[in-house]
């Protein structure tokens, strides 16, 4: 599959530029071919059309779709009817404005797609600092200390310790 992903703003510090770079960027592994362009060209299956608002007319064929945000006047939910009337795929990024321009539109041609930074993100290491010395009769609470920290894989956790005793049941957690 080949997408041409099409930015209507020049490169240099635009949000939906860099939006366009990185939803480029994140295709390519899928993908035969990936780019960022400034127009529509022929030979792409895709073509992604960063802003609803620069595209008013199909120039090539293939499966057209168009990223939906900021639909605040009568204008603009006009285009975005229209162009769902034409068979264009709006991709929004939230479930609640999905609901709103499939109802208002009549149309079922808008999905969420949610941007990059609204996607999970990776899992943070917990880090924990324990900070007092271990006594032998358990007033630090250690045994407690240690299930809690075996709930967790490895690398999900990072201890630091700050005082005495700690070592060998820290170590046992290794294991």
């Amino acid at each position: 599959m080949r997408v041409n992903v099409l930015s209507y703003e020049p490169a240099g510090g635009w949000i939906l530029y860099d939006y366009a770079v990185r939803l480029a960027d994140a295709l390519r592994p899928h993908v035969q071919a990936s780019v960022v362009g400034s127009a529509q060209q022929a030979g792409f299956d895709v073509t992604f059309h960063i802003n609803y608002a620069g595209l008013r007319q199909i120039q090539v064929p293939g499966l057209h779709c168009s990223l939906v945000t900021h639909i605040d006047t009568a204008d603009k939910l006009a285009l975005v009817r229209a162009q769902a009337a034409s068979g264009i795929w709006g991709l929004c990024m939230s479930d609640d404005t999905t609901r709103r321009m499939n109802t208002l539109t009549g149309q079922t041609r808008f999905v969420n797609l949610p941007p990059p930074a609204m996607l999970a993100a990776e899992p943070k290491r917990l880090k924990v600092m324990i900070s007092g010395r271990l006594y032998a009769d358990g007033r630090k609470n250690d045994a407690w200390s240690l299930d809690f920290f075996r709930r967790f894989e490895p690398q999900d956790l990072q201890i630091r310790v700050m005082g005495a005793g700690w070592e060998e049941p820290l170590a046992q957690l290794r294991t």
